[in-house]
């Protein structure tokens, strides 16, 4: 696997995982990711994908009470240069620093993070309420990648729990999942079936000929974060 920054002595690793990503049932791409527990409590998420469109890698840095502090993200196009993001949050802005320009962004307050084009990140989702009869929208930051480039705004978004979603056998293991339907005005929606300790095994994005999932292939777990 390769990484944007290689991990330290002060991180453990807690989690890995695979993904095989699927377009109309046809393979497109595969992720590695992992998942590291720092000393201070924060929480750092690696991952390399490589699909239809070229090789990505992303770095993002979870501060102890989990929201964003910090996300890279190096994108080689097939047969093109690099392009690299970095955004820093704070707590009422973000700093971007996409394609070489640097710009400050207002964000609401409470914002979080939500980046859902690569699999594994739905590992940073904000949390969901499962019991809510009627869920509330939240404000995030999202994060895209759309025709090689970045996209990035802040949106509102809504979480819609689906109950028990469909059994996931990994191995001889097999897990009982949590389903949830994601709502962005403007976007696709996007469904994810999350174990007991906030994997999503399975994630789903849009309907029709645009549509992919991703379903972990593999997946190791050593210690809670």
């Amino acid at each position: 696997m390769q990484y944007l920054h290689p991990p330290t002595e002060l991180e453990e690793l807690a989690a890995r995982g695979d993904y095989l990503y699927l377009r109309n049932t046809k393979s497109v791409g595969q992720e590695v990711w992992e998942l590291y527990q720092c000393h201070d409590g924060s929480v750092v998420w690696r991952s390399e994908l490589e699909d239809e469109s070229g090789h990505v890698l992303s770095h993002l840095l979870l501060n102890p009470e989990r929201r964003p502090d910090r996300l890279q993200i190096r994108l080689r196009p097939s047969g093109q240069t690099d392009r690299q993001a970095v955004y820093t949050f704070f707590d009422d802005n973000v700093m971007m620093v996409q394609h070489g320009r640097r710009t400050i962004l207002d964000l609401p307050p409470d914002y979080t993070l939500m980046a859902v084009d690569i699999g594994s990140r739905a590992l940073a989702l904000p949390p969901v309420d499962w019991g809510a009869a009627t869920p509330t929208p939240q404000m995030v930051f999202t994060v895209q990648l759309r025709d090689d480039a970045f996209w990035s705004k802040p949106v509102k978004w809504t979480a819609y729990p689906l109950g028990t979603g469909l059994s996931v056998t990994l191995g001889d293991t097999p897990y009982q999942t949590r389903a949830v339907r994601l709502s962005v005005p403007g976007l696709p929606d996007q469904r994810g079936w999350f174990d007991s300790q906030g994997i999503p095994l399975r994630w789903q994005s849009g309907e029709g000929e645009n549509a992919w999932e991703a379903w972990l292939t593999h997946y190791v777990r050593l210690h809670d974060t």
